[in-house]
């Protein structure tokens, strides 16, 4: 590459000459091929479910891991106006709470969701936002999702056996006992309600032993009206 150096008075002053070596291009394309070629293998092969987004919440790019968790092909996916639209009502609006804060500039990391799905089972998700900008403007948005279900259990479990164990160590009577156990594993789980039912095996049927609920109408309701029911074999 040649131009003419001027002065001032545009008189010419001299040449400026830039020369290019080519034959290390070929090589630096290759190189930054490969380098395109480990990232998608990796996102694409990811557990993790990775996604951009666009500023209005639409899927620019979503790797398989998507699919596996809520069964949409990606076609599918890139065609949703929203990636909120994936979510139950309730997780839903949460979500898009969470995406509204990071478009303004706010890093949301391992946000805790609970998503119901179609098949009636619960997910225990963690999602990070993140937000992709130029001179202060929202380009893209990164989403990382994470299904932590089955650590989740583990924790639960771990600290159900904890309470029941430290139950059982107090040498509480039967039926109170009976009781503080319901209350560890409705709260462990998230339940509203435990009631436990005993064997009469005499007269062979189920009959009320005792129950625990969280304070509200529902759950009190309920259990008066268990209250002296038997449940024939």
């Amino acid at each position: 590459h040649i131009s003419a150096l001027r002065g001032p008075t545009a008189e010419h002053t001299g040449m400026m000459a830039v020369a290019v070596e080519q034959g290390s291009i070929p090589q630096r394309e290759q190189a930054q091929h490969e380098s395109q070629e480990r990232y998608r293998d990796l996102f694409e092969h990811s557990s993790e479910m990775i996604a951009t987004l666009s500023p209005t919440g639409q899927f620019l790019y979503a790797n398989p891991a998507w699919r596996q968790c809520f069964g949409l092909e990606r076609t599918a996916m890139l065609a949703l106006h929203s990636f909120e639209e994936l979510f139950s009502s309730s997780t839903g609006a949460e979500v898009a709470a969470l995406f509204r804060r990071t478009l303004v500039g706010e890093l949301v990391e391992r946000a805790p969701l609970r998503h119901h799905t179609p098949e009636g089972r619960v997910l225990e998700l963690e999602l990070s936002l993140s937000r992709r900008q130029k001179a202060g403007h929202a380009l893209a948005v990164r989403c990382l999702l994470r299904d932590v279900t089955e650590q989740k259990h583990r924790e639960n479990r771990l600290a159900l056996q904890l309470a029941v164990s430290q139950i059982v160590g107090e040498n509480v009577p039967g039926e109170s006992a009976g009781m503080r156990i319901l209350e560890a594993l409705c709260i462990s789980q998230g339940w509203e309600l435990g009631i436990e039912w005993l064997v009469n095996t005499e007269q062979m049927h189920l009959e009320f032993g005792t129950a625990w609920g969280v304070p509200g109408q529902r759950a009190e309701e309920l259990i008066q009206r268990s209250m002296g029911v038997t449940l024939a074999k």
